[in-house]
């Protein structure tokens, strides 16, 4: 489901209202908020955290520990990551 923010997606994450969530490129200030609140309530997120650069745009990953893998996978093997 696409509701046109990233922030509100990550934060339907991070509620388990959405299994994962995933976008090719986002900026930091779209995701990075979302992604720490996933991580806070146990879910996973890619590595946008750990990277030293917070400028251009990355994909972003996020997911229920159960689905973060598969969600990768799949990401992986269509090659659109």
């Amino acid at each position: 489901m696409r509701n046109g923010s990233a922030a509100l997606s990550l934060a339907h994450v991070a509620a388990g209202h959405y299994l994962g969530y995933y976008e090719p490129a986002l900026s930091a200030w779209d995701c990075l908020a979302g992604l720490l609140i996933v991580q806070e309530a146990g879910g996973e997120g890619d590595g946008w955290l750990s990277k030293d650069e917070l400028e251009g745009k990355r994909p972003c990953l996020a997911g229920a520990p159960q689905v973060a893998p598969i969600l990768r996978a799949i990401i992986l093997s269509c090659g659109i990551a």
